[in-house]
């Protein structure tokens, strides 16, 4: 009876346990913003489309992990500890790319995440005053929230732009420019290209650069247009114009350009391990796990909610690495701009106690755009929607790229990155500097046992003529005297004077130029004219159709988009 009664009681236990949503990481990408086809120092900035549409996902964010007060809706998928009207540093975490629309999309989200605010309940002590009067924030409690914005100088400025500064995604990219693959591709859709001339006549890039090679940038600038000038709109959604798939063949046409760079798994090279094509996917991937690991190390207290801000590229890369094409060839389509992919930590639990390891688990969470629900999708060929949390460590660290030496061993970028530079590429990779002798003997000396060796032996030196100095030249040692405070020997100054400049102006790098990788575009399905036709996430025809992301030339005089899939003029 006893036995049946334990038994009963776990049974009730059991039913009882609720699933709770522990911590989540979430990369977002930017608000539309203005094309990259802009005259040379002009801002790519946020447009208020892109800070409407950032809004409306800092609410559907705030909608999921902070119920309203009374409401059940998501109650499932509330955040645990997460405060609903204070931001607290300690749980939250922010990081953009460095651009301004990028930052810029960070800022307009958190005013929906975190609306304004006014309440003496407030418990941050800086909103009272010495007399316990309230002083609220100017624009009715308005939140200045601060966004971690790393320079390139900065390594977790790959986080969320991995391919920025890479050499061999650079090589890669040049001679995916060069390929059979590409002089194909240009042939078969020069014909559409030539079709919307007319509509690009405007754009600040040269004729003979329609084609291909400039399948994103030429998309993003006509997508722009569309959505913000009239005329363009119906030239291009009018079929007696055009003709009625022209518009939808070069967005095509851009998506199988971004999926062929971005998406390439395929080792760069017979000699490497690491598909370089998916760099940018693969330094996001460390950054995501790194986050919910910090929150299982602290018992949930820290990091409760970590969001990214950038453009495409980390996504594509992702989709590839986790094989979620393979769910769904839609994620061979570039995301829509304020798309967000989403990792919860949750687990089944009836107690306030942070569950242990092995009953934590990770889903993947998936938004196209500004509309509709999150949807879960199944990783790395998983048949399940959610991974037990060791099983998605192992599977995300096989795939990251988890250490700053490796990356800048990985792109070769030894001499081209500032933060590589402190880096020794033989040191890091273990390699010995070995002397020949004539007898084909070989002397092995690692550089850090030779400069030990230098430095013992400099200091034996030093300690000989020190005491022959003492021992036969007489030399003495005495304490100095103090100076009077009016002593002209009171103060020499610094090596720069008495007199210290203001501040030190240090060194600053320049333009910063990741550019894209070599890859053969497999068979895919087939468009309209024969050219590949990857799936979409886009809306088709639609007014408040988003833009997508293209290269920016920083140093050559032809147009290509091999660089970067976007980098703001000036930063923030």
């Amino acid at each position: 009876m006893a036995g049946l009664l334990l038994v009963w009681c776990s049974l009730v236990l059991a039913s009882v346990a609720e699933e709770v949503v522990l911590s989540s990481v979430a990369f977002v990408r930017t608000g539309e913003r203005l094309p990259l086809l802009q005259p040379d120092g002009s801002i790519i900035a946020l447009t208020s489309l892109g800070a409407q549409q950032a809004y409306s996902v800092g609410r559907a964010i705030r909608d999921r992990y902070i119920p309203a007060e009374g409401s059940s809706a998501n109650i499932s998928f509330a955040l645990q500890g997460l405060a609903p009207n204070e931001v607290d540093p300690d749980q939250l975490y922010l990081q953009a790319e460095d651009a301004e629309f990028s930052i810029a999309t960070g800022n307009a989200l958190m005013q929906g995440l975190y609306p304004p605010y006014n309440s003496n309940l407030s418990r941050v002590r800086s909103n009272f005053l010495a007399n316990g009067s309230y002083m609220p924030n100017p624009l009715d409690g308005y939140r200045y929230v601060w966004t971690h914005a790393p320079s390139p100088k900065d390594p977790t400025s790959t986080y969320t732009d991995g391919a920025n500064d890479c050499q061999s995604f650079s090589d890669h990219a040049l001679n995916y420019l060069d390929s059979e693959e590409m002089t194909a591709a240009s042939e078969r859709t020069i014909g559409v290209y030539q079709q919307a001339a007319a509509v690009l006549a405007s754009a600040e890039m040269p004729e003979q650069s329609y084609d291909f090679r400039n399948a994103y940038a030429i998309y993003d600038y006509l997508n722009y247009m569309s959505n913000h000038d009239h005329d363009t709109h119906e030239v291009l959604t009018n079929g007696s114009v055009l003709g009625t798939d022209v518009f939808e063949q070069i967005r095509y046409f851009s998506d199988q350009y971004a999926w062929a760079e971005y998406g390439n798994v395929r080792p760069y090279a017979e000699a490497e391990d690491n598909p370089i094509g998916t760099i940018a996917g693969q330094t996001f991937a460390y950054a995501a796990v790194n986050r919910l690991q910090n929150n299982v190390a602290s018992q949930g207290s820290f990091e409760k909610l970590s969001l990214f801000f950038g453009e495409w590229a980390p996504m594509v890369s992702f989709f590839a690495l986790s094989d979620l094409d393979k769910q769904s060839t839609d994620f061979r389509g570039l995301p829509a701009f304020g798309s967000v992919m989403m990792f919860e930590l949750f687990a089944n639990t009836d107690t306030a106690l942070y569950p242990q390891e092995s009953d934590l688990k990770v889903r993947f969470n998936f938004r196209n755009g500004t509309d509709g629900d999150f949807v879960t999708f199944p990783l790395f060929g998983s048949n399940s929607d959610s991974m037990s949390w060791h099983d998605f460590q192992d599977s995300m660290l096989k795939v990251s790229i988890t250490d700053t030496g490796v990356w800048c061993h990985v792109c070769n970028s030894w001499e081209t990155t500032p933060f590589c530079l402190s880096y020794n590429d033989k040191a890091w990779k273990g390699v010995e500097e070995t002397q020949d002798s004539e007898d084909d003997s070989t002397v092995t000396v690692t550089p850090k046992i030779a400069g030990l060796i230098g430095a013992v032996v400099t200091l034996g030196v030093v300690l000989v003529l020190l005491i022959a100095a003492v021992g036969f030249g007489g030399l003495r040692f005495s304490r100095a005297t103090r100076a009077a405070p009016d002593s002209p020997r009171q103060s020499l100054g610094s090596f720069e004077g008495s007199q210290k400049p203001l501040s030190s102006t240090n060194l600053t790098t320049s333009a910063r130029n990741g550019k894209k990788p070599a890859v053969s575009i497999g068979e895919r399905d087939v468009g309209p004219n024969g050219e590949e036709r990857p799936g979409s996430w886009e809306m088709r025809g639609d007014i408040g159709r988003t833009v997508q992301r293209s290269s920016e030339e920083d140093e050559e005089d032809s147009w290509n988009t091999i660089q970067r899939p976007v980098r703001a003029v000036e930063r923030v």
